[in-house]
């Protein structure tokens, strides 16, 4: 199911919380944030010039590419409308600035995006950039 072929940096939490975190710490060198959206949370998407649409996490998540198999085909239909919850990993660098480090499926642990050096793609400012401006990162929404 989906494109993940390793579990979540959380999917551990409850038998070793603790561990993991430290784990996460050190391969990110700051302590994370995780904020859990439900798929329908409807989120800004900035538009060419002053206009602002709003879609759901879920569909966010697939005009940006994300929702695809390893082999980059898309995650069936079916699939899809079975997330439930998306959670982001995120924390403050030493500037204050917000950096997302993951997306995952919070209810299966399949990871949807990560941060994988600043090389993006269009789809991958997308996600950025809308989570970034519009999400409220610093809330929980379940």
């Amino acid at each position: 199911m989906g494109n993940i072929t390793e579990t979540s940096v959380f999917e551990n939490m409850a038998a070793d919380r603790e561990a993991d975190m430290m784990d996460e710490d050190i391969r990110w060198g700051f302590d994370l944030n995780e904020t859990i959206y439900n798929s329908s949370h409807m989120i800004g998407v900035s538009e060419v010039g002053p206009n602002v649409r709003e879609i759901t996490l879920l569909t966010l998540l697939d005009e940006g590419g994300a929702l695809t198999n390893n082999d980059g085909t898309r995650i069936p239909q079916k699939e899809i409308n079975e997330i439930e919850d998306i959670a982001v990993v995120w924390n403050y660098d030493d500037g204050g600035d917000t950096n997302i480090h993951q997306i995952y499926n919070h209810n299966t642990g399949e990871i949807y995006w990560e941060d994988h050096d600043e090389n993006w793609s269009d789809g991958d400012e997308l996600i950025l950039n809308s989570l970034l401006m519009y999400a409220d990162l610093e809330s929980t929404i379940i």
